[in-house]
């Protein structure tokens, strides 16, 4: 996927300040066709750009999760011989059963993909034998889906302050493109069919969210 941030103005310091629409339009000087008239705008709008921002992020925080699972497995068998003890049957289910919502919540957010349940162990295969090794496996999958939390924490927060400001539409989000919108009747539309008010506030909901340092 083509890194959107490459696009002439949409770096990091032109993102931090938070441009308006119309402050946007005016940084792009017009360009002429041969009769002297002026062409249309080439490239992202404002709110693409934002979005194709938080799908950048959302690849980063995947990618960092791969790499953490990556190294966790690959250090999970010499881990498992110089473990001791386990945790308590009936907390080892809670926290299996808890990972269920914790991912349908992920996916929810499209940074999980849905997992068959022959990817996960079953609730009757939590025994004494298998309690070390389903000890370490708890730990690991908390570590892994706290990296995604992180992130889906302020998608969920984005998701829900648009959604109480867009009209009669619902937002949810997709990797490729990261935030989506859709119309009443369920239909995708297009992030400059928004109005000039929805469209700023997208702009300076991701901006605070995403884009300013904790505190």
């Amino acid at each position: 996927r083509v890194n959107r941030l490459d696009e002439p103005c949409i770096g990091w310091e032109w993102f931090q300040r938070s441009p308006s629409l119309e402050t946007f339009r005016a940084s792009t000087p017009p360009t002429f066709d041969e009769n002297g008239q002026e062409e249309e705008e080439e490239g992202f709008t404002t709110p693409e750009a934002y979005s194709f921002r938080v799908a950048d992020l959302m690849e980063q925080t995947v990618n960092e999760y791969g790499a953490l699972s990556q190294q966790l497995d690959r250090t999970l068998p010499a881990r498992l011989v110089r473990r001791t003890g386990a945790l308590p049957l009936d907390t080892l289910r809670e926290r299996l059963a808890d990972f269920d919502i914790r991912r349908a919540a992920l996916v929810e957010l499209a940074l999980l993909a849905p997992i068959g349940e022959d990817e996960r162990p079953a609730l009757d295969a939590v025994t004494e034998q298998t309690a070390p090794f389903l000890s370490l496996y708890v730990e690991d999958i908390d570590a892994k889906l706290a990296v995604l939390e992180r992130f889906a924490n302020k998608s969920r927060r984005l998701r829900d302050s648009l959604n109480a400001r867009l009209l009669n539409k619902s937002v949810t989000f997709a990797r490729d493109v990261g935030i989506v919108v859709l119309d009443h009747d369920g239909s995708t539309l297009p992030l400059d069919k928004l109005s000039s008010g929805e469209q700023h506030q997208l702009v300076l909901l991701v901006d605070l969210l995403f884009h300013t340092a904790p505190g």
